[in-house]
């Protein structure tokens, strides 16, 4: 089943480029991640992952994505390295026409700024796969979104936006290594038993 959204939001998609696959019909992505300057909350020089930029510009090539900007979007500390800053990398699709909007080395619980709240704000699904927000998320919602789940992902719930399911409209999981079949969840009781 394909459903049309307007805006994908997805956090900590690292080079997962083909999630643009599963939602065709969708011009437009959102995606927020800590990398390369941190897996956790702020820069450390030991997980620092100095070879992030390269790895997700080739990935993304091969989806035939290519980098149409790349904007500062914080005062550069030069005491850490250039991409450690937040930095917004635009990427864009000729074929599909799919545009990717990939905020990296950014933090919403320390950086926010007002285009990386609009993006947050008009965003109709969130695309959860792996990594799950924390509830800090929820204050940059302004109305109920679709939850779209991946088979793969451990659904905890505790201290993160699963603790809230109330924000979302409705609930699909997709079952990618299968079909890429989106299934409508009915109840959260569904969601948790999917692990």
């Amino acid at each position: 089943m394909e459903i049309e959204y307007k805006q994908i939001l997805y956090f900590g998609p690292w080079d997962h480029v083909q999630a643009t696959t599963y939602f065709p019909l969708c011009k437009s992505f959102i995606y927020i991640d800590t990398q390369p300057a941190t897996e956790v909350d702020k820069y450390h020089e030991l997980l620092y992952r100095p070879k992030f930029i390269e790895q997700i510009t080739n990935k993304f090539k091969k989806y035939n994505f290519e980098v149409i900007s790349i904007i500062s979007i914080n005062n550069i500390n030069n005491d850490i390295p250039l991409y450690a800053n937040p930095h917004l990398f635009i990427f864009y699709n000729m074929l599909t026409k799919q545009k990717i909007k990939y905020y990296i080395s950014t933090n919403i619980k320390y950086f926010m700024n007002d285009e990386l709240k609009k993006d947050i704000m008009d965003s109709d699904v969130l695309y959860v796969a792996g990594y799950i927000p924390e509830e800090c998320l929820l204050q940059y919602l302004n109305k109920k979104i679709t939850f779209v789940g991946d088979n793969n992902s451990i659904y905890e719930f505790n201290n993160n936006i699963m603790s809230h399911l109330y924000y979302f409209d409705s609930f699909y999981i997709i079952y990618r290594n299968k079909t890429d079949e989106f299934i409508k969840i009915n109840k959260v009781s569904e969601i948790k038993s999917i692990n």
